[in-house]
This record gives C-alpha cells, structure tokens and sequence, in this order.
C-alpha cells in the first residue's frame, strides 16, 4: 500500500531563499542612500494606463495616461512613501490591483514598465497578470519555481507547452527597488533590468490574441495557488508600442533627481584593489544612473587620465598617484579619489611559491566525470539517434508526431488502436486504412524539429507490420520535403497478412536538406498496421545499431571524463513512484521498452537505457554511476513514500542491478547482459541512492538499502544525497545524521551564483577528514540571465582548483546539466549545446576539457603571497532584527580592548537606534519589535567599529522564527547575521552578503529558539574570525577568508612525466604579473607549455556561429627556471605545465 506525502518544497526553496540570495537580505537605504526624486514627466499620448500609486488614501488607483483606466485596490493593501512619491504595498496574502477590462485589445507592441521592491522572494509571485483565466494569460514573474525571471504569454487553452516564455536571472533582491520593463516588438520579447536588456526570445503570441481579458492584475496571478505578490509597486505603466532601450534608460532616469543619480554612482564607483598596479587601468566613463564621469591624475606620466600605466624603471621605486573621479549629471557634481600605488618594473604583485618536495594529498583518479540526464531533449533528439518521434505510438496523444498523407488522389484514414497490440509494453499502433491508393496513401512523422538529411549519407528504416487480406501492394518509403521533393527512398514488399513481423530497409540519400520528414505510404487498397516506425542514420558512434550521435559522444569523449553517472537527476524518481525509473523497463528488446513520461516536459523511449549507459561508459573509459530511485519520488515535487514493509522490490532491483552490470553468465541478470550483447562484466563499482533526497523519510529507506547491499556487495561503494542543496537545513540535517549512520560518499549539489563560486574556492579546506567523502554531483554557476559565459567558467574554474586541492575528501565531480538541445530547452546553463546538425561546447566545458587533461598524481605545498598583503578585519554596524516573529531585547553591550564602545539598557528612549522596518519600541526596559512583518531590523553603531564582542539578551514573543543578530554592516550590500531559530524555527546559522549576494558560511546549528524564554548571545570578532555563542555555548568558529581571489590556484606533479601542472584562475579585468617559484625543483629544463581559456569580456559566450570564441589556446614558453614571472591574463584560466628532466 503506498501513501502520499506532500511536502511543501517550494516553501523550502521560499525560506531559504530568503537567505541565500542576494535577495534574501535587507537593505539600508536609509542610512546609505535616498532623497527627494522628481516628479514623472509629462502624460505620454502613447500611453495605455500609468498608475502613479501617490493616492496615499482609498481604493481607487487614478490613471494618470487621461485615458480613464483607473483601477481599484483589493484586499489589505496600503499606500507608502515609494520610490517616486508614492507606491503601493501589497501584503502576500490577498492585496492585488484589479485593472480594467478589454485593456489589451488591438495591442500588438507593448512595453510595461513599473518599479518593484520585493519584501519576500516567493515562487510565481505576479508583478502583473491579464488574461481570462488559466486558459489565456500574459505575465511578468520575478522568480519561478524553476530559478528564472519570466515574461510568458499563451492563448493555447492552458497548455504550458504553447507558452511563449523569455527567461532571465532570478530576480531576488529583498528592501531594494528594481526597474523592470516587459517589451514586445514584432517577434521579439525582451526583459529589461535596472535599464539593461537581460533576455530576449522569439514570440508567436502576442496581446490581442487572448482576446477580450477580463482578470487583469498586478500582483496576483490567474492560478490561485500561485502567492500573491509581496512589496511595494510603484510607477507602473503600459504603452501601446515597444520602447527602445534608450526610452527604457531614460525611463529609468526620471526616478532619480540629478543629487540622487551623482551619489548612487559615486556609491558604485570602485576600481578594485590599487595597492601593487602593474598594467593599465579599466577607467569608466559613464555611471549606471545616466552620469558621466571624468578623471584627472596627479602624475599623468604614470596614469594617464585613460588609465594607461607606465611602470616606473627598476630601482626607481614605486609610485603613488591620486586619481580623481568627478561624478556629474545635469550640473551636479562629486568627487570621489583613488590612490593607486604603480609597481616599479621588477616588482611582482604576486608571489606564487609550489614546494615540489612537500607533496600533499594523492589526487583521486575518478575527479573529474559526467553527469547525463535526459533533459533538454538531451536523449530522444539528442544524444540517441533515433530520428522518429513516437515511434510506439505510447505518447498520451498517441498520433502525436504522425499525419496522414494522401498523394495524388488517394483517399485513406489513419487511427490508432490497441486491439491486437505488439507486446504487453507497446500496446498502441497504427491502423492505416487505403480507401483509395492514388498515388500513395501513408503516413509521415518530422521527428525532433525536423529529419536532418545529407547527400551520399545512409539511413536505416525499420517496423513492425502486418495487414489485412485485401492488401497486396507495397510499403514505399521517403525522405521528402514539404513540398514533396523526394531526398532518398527505398519499398518493402511482401507485408504479412499473419502477423507482426520486423521489416528493415536502407534509405541512401541522392541530396540534402535540413528539414525532411519520413513518409511511408501503401500502393494499393486495405489496411496495414504498422508499429516501431523507425529511422537511424547508418553514421552512429562505433557504428551501432540503436546507436548514439556521434558527434555529441565525441564532445562528451574530448573531456576525458573518468566517471560516467546517469540517468539522472529528477527523473530517477519521477513525478510519483511510478513514474520513476525502472531500470529493468529499459534494457532488451527496443520493441518490449516501455515509453515513460519525462517529468521534464516530454517523453523518454528508453532506447537509451542501462545497457546503453553501461555501454557508453565502457567506451568513455569512465567509472559507470547509475543512481537509483529509494523507494520514494521527487521532493521538489510532493513526494510519494514506497511503505517501508514494501521497500524490499526497490532494494531487490537494486541487487538485481548490480548482478546485471557484474554477475557471471550464469546468474539470472548476468546471463540477460550477455543476451543483449556483453557477456563480459561491466566492473561497477559505485551505486547511488536517491537523488536530491532528504529528511528522516528518506534517511530510513537509505539505511535500508545500505544493509542489504552491504551484506551482499560489501565492495560497491554506496553514495548518499544531502538534499537539493549544499548550504540548507536539510543539508546540514544530512551530515547531522551522518555522524552515527555508514555512508560511503556524500552526494552535494550547488546551483550558485558565480560570486558564490569564488567564494567558496576553500570550502573543502576545512572539512572533517573523519566523515565520509563527498561527490559534487552537479554544479554550474548562475549568472545574470543563467549565461553560459567566461564569468561562469571562470567562478567554475576557481572552485574546481578547490576541489583538486582538497582530493582526499572530494573524490568525484561533475557539472550539470550535459546537453542543451536549443530546439527544447527547459534548463540553463549546459555544458555543450547543440542543434541538429551542429554542436559546441561553451567555456564551461572547456573549463572541465582543461582541467581533466590535465590531472596530476599528487598536489605539491602552494602559497600565494601578495606584494603589499593586507588582512581585511571585519568591521561595521550592528543591528537587531526578526522574520514574521515578535521579539524583544535587552542589554546591549560592545566591547573592544576592554573599552565599552556602546551600550544600551533601553531604560530611556531609542535615540541609539534607526529603525529599517518593523514596530520598534522602548517600553517596560526593553527594545520591542511587535509586528509579524518580514524583514524586520533596527540598527546602531558605527561602520568602523571592529574587533569588538557584541553580548545582548533576546527573546522571543510569538510566530515561527527566532531572532536576528546583525553585525559587520559595512552598507547595504556587506553585512553578517546571526539567524538563531530562522527557517521555520529549523537550525541556526551565520549568514554572509558580500557585493550584494548572500550565503550561509560554516555549518549551520541545529538550535531552535523557545517562546518567551530570554537568551544570551554572545559574537567575537577577531580579525577575519567570528565566533557566536548562546547561551554560553559556543556554535559558531568560523574565519572567514574575505580576500578570496583574485587568484585561485593548485600545483600537482604527473608522476610518469615529471611535469609540474600549475592550474591558476584570475577573475579579475586586469592582467596580474605573477612570480612563480618552483622550490625544491632541481630539475627543470626550461620550457613549458601554457592552456589558456580568456576572451575580451566575462560575459562572452560560444554560439553556433562563433563557436569557440571563448576557447583555449596552449603555447609554448622558454626561459622557464625555478624562479620566473608569468602574466596571467584578465579573467582567464590558465594551466602551466612545467617541464622536467
């Protein structure tokens, strides 16, 4: 008996989100920003609505475009002071604006524009959404379920598969005002940030035709499960034609008074470090709030006012020099200097020291993998040759992909039916009925986006048939155009009147097209049935049958991958129980193969299956992974639970598994391997179990699983999950339960920023050498718009150098997703695109082709020095803070060397205090925050306050969280907190948003926070290292390294070869003149080869035209000794090998 469990995941990703993103964190404005703004310019005639929101009272919103368009303000709104005058707040339970009907009729181009400050991230919250209901709809989402902003649009009856969708960077900033602008123009789509064009896309849909709407809103969405949004509107706008980016900009600009735009840049303006400056200097010109910005230099023979550099002569010395900034819009002006300090030539910024005598961890042979799963059209249309779509006819829609053809004047009808069907598995096929042959009766099927088709190429048909007794023609089968031009062809004769029978038959193509489809069509009168209608290119990897594309195996094959880890991800435990993967369901007869819906949007054939995998990792020479289901389905999904006293069939397929891949022929699955073609064993050696699978439900099925497989394969290394993510609750929960359970290795998973990368280049440095190993089984950076580009190769790069270093507890790794088909996308980043015909990989991939050619036997002792090497203590504000929880202080102390830099008893007033949100007050001797809003905090001190202890007493009155605890506020983008109780009240944690993006650091605490009960807490800030205590007890020791980069680096030596493989990423825009000295090395002859991945700008990327703009060079360099300097280029990775004798 099974049992539904529902989990609220996306509530999960909801709170920790408020967290961990750039989002998840509040701002101050007040203390760091603001002013007057002026008022909107005049009414544009082009102008459908423009609501201003300076109502301040009521439930009308006016229109202020004079076309009438007033709306009305539903449920427990209120008005605030906004961005421009005025705005309104909607609360995230029932507040929504209710536009006008019929407001889109005849619009064809539109632009809408409005300001939005998000108090919480939640998944499909609506900015705005018109339409008639979940039928027809056009809507603008800051943040989807699936991690990207969308502007969506469908007038297909509700299918999501005929939504139009333009997709960018989640938007998740929390306490901050954003422009945002939806612009439709002819075919195009595009979103607008903050005045820059962060996605654009092809529509087929455009307003007019959702017809007349008449549920038309801001900040509720046509679904009423979706949240309604929660912030503050402001300035929201509709034009009946499509701006361009320069109106966008100045747009964008009428929110900000000149004072305003001058000191936001200025604020903004930052050259990086110019303590040790060797090359020119990047030096802007223009601010992001429309300013301009001019320099002068106090020694323009060493800067020029461009930024070029001229280094001083050796023996000179170095040289300081002031560079001045004047920040000016519309005669308003501020200065802003820098002083940079030039290096005299000889002089290094950097010293890069690899000790070849003091070896450190062997690096693990299986480091560096791939991870497949079939999304993206990533198998069926992809990876797997099969040109035929729905060749078994087993789809929902059983005739989709397949149209009857009539030639001449034939006259016939096509069905599908299941009467008499091939096997138990494949119960549907077609029943074609030739009423009149003419020139062909038949069938046709375009594949995946179309059959590609070359000249002098041959193509394998094949199919399952039979027919009734008035048949006697025969089958001709085409390769055939839209107008029926005829490519290449081949007939059957002889179709059986029996019963099912397999017929084969080449197709040789006389010419080329990009878009064919296959025609099958009957010369004569009756009825034929036809099933597993197939065509594959005769050119497939090793030339198999049911084979592999082989330039996309090739692409896989190039980046040397030492283990192969499939077929997934999501799709191994599917939708519910049924729908995950049966691995037994995939192997044998591809005629017996059951179709399985893909929880990606499509369906799986499963010609691809284990045996394939197994296959394709053997050819790959990499270790084969299968993950299997636990007996429990997707999380993120609501999860089905196998019972427990019926676990024991998933833990058998899981015995049977491992007996197909290594059992002797005479064991039963041993015996079916060598029927499907491999008699020899496939050596598995690693099995893992579940997916992005958490909590004490899945903790039970794990731990029965391990037993049992133990207790038969005590060799096969089980692998374990943590969870969807590497930072959360549940992942912390996971090592929590690890200490008392066998596990082998540790499944981690990090969909990050690319900040967050860098960031954590050293996170492995200081893991518990005593708990299990870990597989990073999917990672990639997320950037603005989810790029592929050399940002996001590079954040890569520089964790992987961490990952190498620390090879004794991370064994495996591997980027995720693998494939992109650009025809169906449903995730990005990937690591290699590709279309029917063409294929690239983007710098990512070249990031892993680099790496994992280039893997030493051992890591050698590597210190980075830096010329002038400064620690950065932390320093800044403290503040006081809550989530939807009513709290209460007392007893605020900081002390630094003894001395009391601040206390307060709350015996007065809150003079001390400026309050970002949320009711404070002074009452009784204590600081009160009554309210059960989000984002609550109240702030004091001083920002060059460091090395202090901050000590207080918190409680807390009422909701699901705990307190907050603030410190180190630097402004309003770097900043720590203390959350104690967060997450409903789940763990603890130390928070961290540096340029804006927030992470967890350390481990997080499992202490919770009671009602009503008084706490001490207790921060020491020394330096870089942070430690909290409550109640005395210490949970957090952390140092945090806020000098990361930017150079990441590791040294390993190739045992056979001798060389010295130095692996060194600069994230950086400037090139950094390193001194790199082999110590110890006694042996070097003088030369090297260095690999170099770089491109002009960090947010290049490949593409089918270019497509490898961003890929590596390798040169040959001489007068390499023991001790030489090397210029790493501007955001680059670069890999030294250095030779020996």
């Amino acid at each position: 008996m099974r049992k539904k469990l529902l989990i609220m995941f996306l509530l999960t990703i909801l709170i920790t989100s408020m967290s961990l993103n750039a989002s998840a964190f509040w701002f101050f404005d007040d203390l760091f920003g603001g002013g007057d703004k002026e008022e909107s310019k005049a009414v544009n005639q082009e102008m459908i609505l423009w609501y201003k929101f300076d109502e301040k009272t009521g439930e009308t919103v006016k229109d202020s475009s004079g076309n009438g368009n007033d709306g009305i303000a539903k449920g427990d709104n209120s008005w605030s002071a906004g961005n421009i005058d005025g705005a309104i707040t909607l609360n995230g339970r029932d507040a929504y604006v209710q536009l006008p009907d019929d407001i889109l009729t005849g619009i064809k181009d539109i632009t809408i524009s409005t300001w939005i400050k998000q108090e919480q991230v939640r998944p499909w919250q609506r900015i705005f959404d018109f339409g008639i209901g979940t039928d027809a709809y056009m809507f603008l989402t800051p943040n989807s379920s699936l991690q990207d902003a969308r502007f969506a649009l469908t007038a297909g009856g509700g299918n999501r598969n005929e939504e139009v969708v333009i997709k960018s960077s989640p938007i998740n900033e929390l306490g901050e005002w954003k422009h945002l602008v939806a612009v439709l123009a002819g075919d195009q789509g595009i979103i607008y940030e903050d005045g820059k064009k962060v996605a654009t896309g092809k529509i087929t849909v455009n307003p007019t035709d959702l017809g007349t709407t008449t549920a038309n809103y801001i900040g509720k969405s046509q679904y009423d499960l979706d949240p309604y949004f929660s912030g503050e509107i402001d300035d929201f706008r509709i034009y009946n034609r499509a701006l361009s980016q320069a109106e966008i900009v100045a747009l964008r600009e009428e929110a900000f008074s000149a004072e305003d735009a001058v000191e936001k840049d200025k604020a903004k303006l930052d050259l990086g470090k110019l303590d040790a400056i060797t090359h020119n200097l990047k030096l802007p010109v223009a601010g992001d709030s429309g300013t301009e910005i001019s320099w002068t230099s106090s020694n323009s023979e060493i800067i020029a006012t461009d930024g070029r550099v001229t280094r001083p002569q050796a023996g000179a010395g170095d040289i300081n020099v002031s560079l001045q900034a004047t920040i000016s819009k519309k005669g308003v002006n501020a200065i802003k200097e820098f002083m940079v300090t030039v290096l005299e030539t000889g002089h290094t910024p950097y010293t890069l020291e690899v000790d070849v005598d003091q070896e450190g961890v062997e690096i693990s042979p299986i480091l560096y993998g791939a991870f497949f799963e079939d999304i993206n059209y990533g198998a069926d249309g992809g990876l797997y040759a099969e040109q035929i779509k729905n060749r078994s006819l087993e789809y929902d829609k059983s005739l989709e992909g397949w149209s009857l053809v009539t030639k001449g004047s034939g006259k016939g009808k096509l069905s599908v039916d299941d009467n008499e069907p091939l096997n138990e598995n494949n119960q549907h096929y077609l029943e074609l009925n030739i009423k009149e042959s003419g020139d062909g009766v038949g069938i046709s099927n375009a594949g995946y986006w179309g059959i590609l088709v070359e000249e002098g190429k041959e193509y394998n048909f094949s199919m399952y048939a039979h027919a009734n007794d008035n048949f006697n023609g025969t089958i001709n089968v085409s390769l055939e155009d839209k107008a029926g031009t005829i490519y290449g062809q081949t007939q059957i004769k002889n179709i059986s009147k029996d019963d099912w029978k397999k017929y084969t038959a080449r197709i040789k193509a006389d010419k080329s097209i990009e878009s064919a489809k296959l025609v099958v069509t009957a010369s004569d009168t009756g009825t034929v049935f036809m099933d597993m209608v197939s065509l594959f290119p005769e050119d497939t990897w090793k030339n198999r049958e049911n084979g592999l594309r082989p330039d996309l195996v090739k692409m896989l094959d190039e980046i040397n991958p030492s283990f192969f880890r499939f077929p997934g991800g999501c799709i191994v435990e599917g939708i519910d129980l049924d729908n995950a993967y049966h691995w037994k369901e995939t192997i044998g007869d591809l005629a017996e193969r059951k179709v399985k819906y893909n929880l990606w949007g499509y369906y799986q054939s499963n010609g691809l299956g284990y045996h394939e995998y197994f296959q394709l990792s053997e050819d790959l020479g990499a270790e084969p992974l299968p993950i299997l289901p636990a007996g429990l389905s997707c999380q993120a999904r609501g999860a089905e639970l196998e019972d427990m006293d019926e676990i024991e069939h998933w833990i058998q397929d899981a015995l049977d598994l491992i007996e197909y891949a290594n059992g002797p022929v005479t064991s039963k699955w041993g015996a079916k391997r060598a029927e499907n073609g491999h008699p020899e064993p496939f050596n598995l050696k690693y099995l893992g179990v579940g997916n992005e699978n958490w909590g004490p439900e899945y903790y039970e099925r794990y731990e029965k699983f391990h037993e049992v497989l133990k207790a038969k394969y005590p060799e096969i290394k089980l692998i374990t999950s943590s969870g969807p993510m590497a930072f959360d609750y549940n992942y912390a929960r996971a090592w929590d339960w690890l200490k008392t359970q066998p596990a082998d290795i540790v499944d981690e998973h990090m969909y990050m920023p690319p900040e967050w990368f860098l960031d954590n280049a050293d996170r492995y440095d200081s893991y518990d050498r005593s708990m299990p190993q870990v597989f990073v089984g999917e990672y990639a950076a997320h950037g603005a718009g989810r790029r592929n580009n050399l940002e996001a190769a590079i954040a890569e790069a520089a964790f992987m150098t961490g990952l190498e270093r620390n090879s004794d507890v991370v064994v495996m790794a591997a980027y995720a997703p693998l494939f992109n088909n650009v025809n169906g996308t449903q995730w990005a980043p990937d690591l290699i695109w590709f279309n029917k015909s063409d294929v690239f990989g983007t710098p990512s991939y070249y990031v892993q082709k680099i790496f994992s050619q280039n893997v030493g036997d051992i890591t050698l002792a590597t210190n980075l020095s830096e010329y002038k090497e400064e620690s950065e203590d932390i320093t800044g504000l403290i503040g006081l803070g809550s989530w939807e929880t009513k709290v209460e202080f007392d007893q605020i102390e900081i002390t630094s060397d003894g001395k009391v830099l601040f206390s307060d008893d709350f015996n007065s007033n809150d003079a001390n205090w400026k309050v970002f949100d949320g009711d404070w007050k002074v009452e009784d001797g204590l600081y009160k925050q009554t309210s059960r809003k989000s984002n609550t905090a109240s702030y004091a001190g001083n920002t060059n306050w460091t090395n202090y202890t901050l000590k207080l007493k918190a409680r807390k009155i009422s909701g699901n969280e705990g307190v907050i605890v603030y410190f180190g506020i630097k402004d309003e983008n770097n900043y720590y907190r203390l959350n104690l109780g967060g997450w409903g009240n789940s763990h603890s944690a130390l928070e961290k948003v540096s340029k804006g993006r927030g992470e967890i650091i350390g481990k997080s605490s499992m202490k919770t926070i009671e009602k009503k009960k008084w706490y001490d807490i207790r921060i020491e800030l020394a330096g870089n290292r942070i430690r909290t205590y409550l109640d005395g007890e210490l949970i957090h020791d952390i140092i945090d390294d806020v000098n990361s980069g930017p150079l990441y680096y590791v040294s390993s030596q190739d045992k056979e070869t001798g060389d010295i493989i130095l692996k060194v990423v600069n994230s950086s825009d400037r090139i950094l003149t390193t001194k790199i000295v082999l110590k110890g090395a006694e042996d070097i002859i003088g030369t090297a080869t260095a690999t170099i991945l770089t491109s002009d700008k960090p947010t290049d990327e490949n593409s089918f035209e270019n497509p490898k703009k961003v890929s590596p060079i390798t040169v040959e360099l001489t007068g390499v000794a023991r001790s030489f300097e090397y210029n790493f280029d501007k955001n680059s990775v670069t890999v030294l090998r250095i030779k020996t004798k």
